[in-house]
């Protein structure tokens, strides 16, 4: 849906923001519904084969279906309860994977892909259609997104950007928004986005925005995918020394992290918080490292964040007096959480290979460890997990190296009658 809409960041200086394009991908889609040839108000999507693709390659999928998995709100519980719901554009194996009749056998249950051969291999680009930023200038595009993968070599998501002419890469690799290898658990399942665009951007008819996953097909994967929801071509961008900037839940925190190009001649940056996106509040102060680096990254974390739904921005003063604002990032925190996976699913072949599973409260479950043929390692019903972090051994004897799968499931339903979504994952010894 097309929204146009201006932005007053202060009373002086203004620097006035204009949310000209954007894209949520409600298409009422349940599941299965291709991102090649989407169709929004926006016009046409489309999906082209960039490297190199096996004959199951993973695909983009625009539908409900990775709802309930691994997003936070707004992406989670929204879809299947009932279905269709908020959906978005994401990565899901097909029916004819190898390893489809394991973790979708119809292809595109969620936000996960199969890599365990090179048939599964994959490298598509997602593509938007036509943006005109005619008498526009200084544009950025935010979003939010999830996503897993191995490392920027092998399976991982990138940004890229036409001007009307050619493909460029505008991020060559999207941070992981999930780290589940061991306490603090520094991750988020949604990450709030923001990146400026090229100056061809400005008052240019014909841009176009790509986002391409690359899978190799040798066997290592780490689900989540790839997904991406609430995009926002914007007129106005960042404040103009910095070159992205990103907000994220952290356990009971949110974390802050920007880079700056050039500090020189900021004096420093003032961190804002508001409940809906127009009324900010100062919450914290950064002084300027040297005021003569480049590209240095600064953090902050919020300890006492608001509840629910909220929003920061950076407001960057120079020397002279001079202020300019980023443009405005929501987060969402929630306590909805109900069973999470929070390990690596990566493990050595020992005697006893745990894996960490967050409960939000203190219930019983019953695990289920099984091989690719079938083969059962492990059945326990009524297992005590406690509310927070908890550890599980998968067996009391050596698994032999390959990949298993891990199911942990509850019998209790949720406060609105829905029964609690299993936990299926994928787990290689090695």
């Amino acid at each position: 849906m097309r929204i146009i809409s201006l932005i007053l960041a202060s009373l002086f200086p203004i620097m006035i923001q204009a949310q000209v394009w954007q894209e949520n991908f409600d298409n009422g889609c349940a599941n299965g519904c291709s991102g090649n040839g989407y169709t929004s108000l926006n016009g046409v999507w489309n999906v082209t084969n960039i490297g190199v693709n096996g004959v199951n390659a993973n695909r983009w999928f625009v539908s409900c279906a990775e709802d309930g998995f691994l997003a936070a709100p707004p992406c989670a519980n929204t879809c299947s309860n009932p279905a269709p719901g908020n959906a978005t554009a994401h990565i899901g194996n097909v029916s004819t994977s190898t390893a489809a009749f394991l973790i979708c056998p119809g292809g595109d249950c969620r936000a996960i892909y199969d890599d365990s051969t090179p048939a599964e291999a994959t490298s598509i680009r997602l593509e938007s259609p036509v943006i005109s930023t005619v008498g526009l200038t200084s544009i950025s595009l935010s979003m939010i997104y999830f996503l897993g993968g191995v490392n920027c070599t092998s399976d991982y998501a990138a940004i890229e950007y036409h001007d009307g002419t050619s493909w460029s890469v505008l991020v060559p690799c999207l941070a992981q928004t999930v780290n589940n290898c061991a306490p603090p658990h520094n991750g988020s399942y949604n990450l709030a986005y923001t990146v400026n665009l090229p100056v061809s951007a400005n008052n240019n008819p014909a841009i176009r925005i790509g986002f391409r996953w690359e899978n190799d097909g040798n066997g290592t994967g780490t689900d989540p995918s790839f997904s991406i929801d609430n995009l926002v071509i914007t007129n106005g961008g960042l404040a103009a020394d910095i070159e992205d900037f990103k907000v994220m839940p952290l356990n009971e925190a949110v974390q802050l992290r920007w880079v700056v190009r050039d500090d020189a001649g900021i004096d420093q940056f003032v961190l804002e918080r508001s409940l809906d996106g127009k009324e900010f509040t100062e919450i914290s102060a950064l002084s300027s490292r040297d005021g003569n680096s480049s590209n240095i990254v600064y953090e902050w974390l919020d300890t006492r964040p608001l509840g629910g739904k909220s929003y920061y921005r950076i407001r960057q003063e120079y020397t002279g007096g001079k202020s300019t604002y980023t443009h405005p990032l929501s987060v969402t925190r929630s306590e909805d959480k109900i069973l999470s996976f929070e390990s690596s699913n990566i493990l050595e072949a020992n005697s006893h290979p745990e894996v960490q599973i967050y409960s939000n409260q203190n219930r019983k479950v019953s695990c289920q460890l099984i091989d690719m043929t079938g083969r059962m390692f492990l059945h326990q019903e009524e297992i005590s997990l406690n509310r927070g972090y908890n550890e599980l051994s998968l067996s009391r004897q050596s698994l032999n190296p390959g990949w298993y799968v891990l199911t942990i499931a509850s019998a209790e339903l949720t406060e609105t009658g829905s029964s609690i979504t299993p936990l299926r994952i994928r787990i290689r010894i090695q």
